[in-house]
Parts: C-alpha cells; structure tokens; sequence
C-alpha cells in the first residue's frame, strides 16, 4: 500500500483540493507556429527515472505496471476534431503536468493537436469520456494558457492519464501521458521514504 500523494507540480489547482504546482509547464510555448500534420505512431510504455533524484541501480521489474500503462495509453482515445500527431512536437510541454515523487516510473507519452477555437470542445469531450477503468479527477491551469485534465483509477490514486494542453500559435499541442508508479518504487511523502506497492 503507498503511504500519502507524493505528486510533484508547478500550476495552480482547480479542482483538486489544494494547491499544487505544474512541472510540465517548463516547456516552451510557441508563438505561432504552423499546423501540425497527423499520423497514428506506436507508443510503447518504459520505465524511467522519476522526478526524485535518487534512481539507482537497476529499475524495478513489473510487467503489470507496463501492461496497465500500456493499456491506459491505447485506450485513450482523441476527441472528435482532435489530430494524432507522429512525434513530440517542437514546442509544448517538455514533462508531464503532474509526476508521482518516486525514484522510478512508468510512462507511456502521445501526442495530439487541435486549433484553439476546438480547445474547450476537446475538454468537455474528455472530462465526459474518461479512459476505460479511470474517472475525471480534476483540472489545472497555469502561465501562458498551459492547462490540464487527470483521469486516475480509485484503488491506485498515484496512478493517472493526464492530459496538458499547451498553445502553439493557432492550434494547442496536448501532451496525453500514462504514468504508473512501479512495485518496488522509492516514493517520498510527507513523512519521509515509502516504498510503493500493488
């Protein structure tokens, strides 16, 4: 069992009971940059080092942890009006909005477009239609019209979809990221070290 929310962020919350701050918003905004094209890329879900600079060693093994990133990251699916875009785009966020504060993780990332005008449809689209086994848990805003919507299960709060709009010129780069903490994971919380679990 993980002991307390061990999140890290920099962007003010709006429906979360608290405030927090969004990492995610270190990347750059582009001040007007060109249409973006669309394709249908393999995304395919890795354990890294988490935001905590304490990784060490080897990562810790758990093929579920994979599976269940990997099923959240097929499964979330692009709002009507919405592109798929075949790469991290050349501005937009640069991390996750929101990461757990353990030495490792499991992320799976995609990329997705809209124009501005079809930002708040694509919100109100996911905020209806969360990833299949997950719920709407809240929103965030920030600096330079950087925004985000959580999705997280109710039996594994520290695992989430997130989903970070970002402007760029006439459209808006959504960052889609699965992010599941590992068995075997160091996560720090409020009291100190735990060690997260299934």
């Amino acid at each position: 069992m993980r002991i307390g929310t061990r999140k890290t962020a920099l962007l003010v919350v709006a429906g979360f009971a608290g405030v927090v701050a969004l990492a995610g918003c270190k990347g750059t905004v582009d001040p007007g940059g060109p249409e973006v094209t669309a394709s249908s890329p393999a995304v395919v879900a890795t354990t890294i080092p988490g935001p905590i600079p304490f990784a060490t060693g080897a990562p810790p093994l758990d093929p579920d942890a994979v599976a269940l990133a990997q099923k959240w990251i097929d499964s979330a699916a692009a709002p009507p009006g919405v592109r798929v875009l075949d790469a991290a785009p050349a501005y937009g966020p640069d991390k996750p909005s929101v990461e757990d504060a353990c030495d490792w993780l499991v992320t799976a990332t995609k990329w997705w477009s809209v124009t501005a005008s079809g930002e708040d449809a694509a919100k109100a689209w996911l905020r209806d239609n969360p990833v299949a086994g997950l719920s709407f848990d809240g929103t965030m805003t920030g600096p330079n019209g950087v925004s985000a919507i959580f999705e997280h299960a109710a039996q594994k709060r520290d695992d989430s979809v997130e989903f970070e709009f970002a402007p760029s010129g006439k459209n808006v780069v959504i960052r889609v990221d699965a992010i599941v903490v590992p068995d075997g994971a160091e996560c720090t919380s409020s009291g100190g070290g735990a060690q997260a679990g299934h």
